[in-house]
C-alpha cells in the first residue's frame, strides 16, 4: 500500500532500511514533488540506478515497487538538501506535532570602546540575565567587528565624557540581584525567629 503525503507537508519523516540512511530523523523536511515510477521512466531516467542502487537496494525491491505502482517522493530540508525515495519506503508521516528547536545567538553592538574598558561585569550581568529569562546557561563571547580606529587623545576624552555621562550606576542588574537576595535572606531569618517565638509561646 502506498502512503502518499501532500505537496507542502512539512515535518519529520521515517523511512525503512536502506532508505533511512538518506535522511536525519531530527531534521524537518518538506515534500516538494511526487511522481510515479512509470512517469520517471518517461523522463529518460532509470529509477533503479537513480534511487535504489546507490544506497544498496536490490533490483527485486525495485521491480516489486514497479509492479505495486509506487511513487517517487522528493523532500527538501531547510538547507536545500533534496532527497528522493519510493513511497513504499515511507514508514511514518511527518510528525507535525514535533517541537522545532533552533540554535540562536543574541547579538548587540557595543559600538567602539577603548581597549582599557573592562567588560567583565557586563558579561556576568548578561549571562545572569539570559539564565534568568531563558533557563539556558551559556558563555558570553566578545567579538571584534570591523577594524581598529586610533583617535587623538583630546577627541577620545570628549567621546568618553559623553559616554560615561550616560552610564547609570543604579541600573546594575548584578548589584540589584545581590541586594534582593540579601533582603530575602534577612526576611527569611526574621520569619524563622518569629515562628520559633510563636512555637515557644504556645508550649
Amino acid at each position: 500500500m502506498n502512503f502518499l503525503p501532500s505537496i507542502g507537508l512539512s515535518g519529520l519523516w521515517t523511512l525503512k532500511s536502506p532508505f533511512d540512511q538518506l535522511l536525519s530523523p531530527t531534521t524537518v523536511y518538506e515534500c516538494i514533488a511526487i511522481e510515479s515510477l512509470d512517469r520517471v521512466h518517461l523522463n529518460n531516467i532509470n529509477p533503479f540506478e537513480e534511487y535504489y542502487e546507490p544506497i544498496g537496494a536490490e533490483e527485486a525491491e525495485y521491480q516489486a515497487d514497479l509492479q505495486a505502482g509506487a511513487f517517487i517522493i522528493t523532500i527538501v530540508s531547510g538547507d536545500e538538501e533534496s532527497i528522493s525515495f519510493p513511497s513504499t519506503a515511507l514508514v511514518r508521516w511527518p510528525d507535525t506535532d514535533g517541537v522545532v528547536y533552533r540554535n540562536l545567538a543574541l547579538t548587540i553592538s557595543l559600538s567602539a570602546l577603548p581597549d582599557s574598558f573592562d567588560l567583565t561585569n557586563l558579561e556576568d550581568e548578561i549571562k545572569a540575565l539570559v539564565l534568568s529569562k531563558t533557563g539556558t546557561d551559556n558563555e558570553v563571547y566578545i567579538t571584534q567587528v570591523g577594524g581598529v580606529t586610533v583617535l587623538p587623545r583630546e577627541v577620545s576624552e570628549s567621546i568618553e565624557n559623553v559616554r560615561l555621562s550616560r552610564i547609570d550606576p543604579e541600573n546594575n542588574l548584578a548589584a540589584k540581584n545581590a541586594e534582593l537576595r540579601q533582603k530575602l535572606i534577612d526576611l527569611t531569618n526574621k520569619l524563622n525567629k518569629l515562628e520559633a517565638y510563636v512555637a515557644q509561646a504556645l508550649t
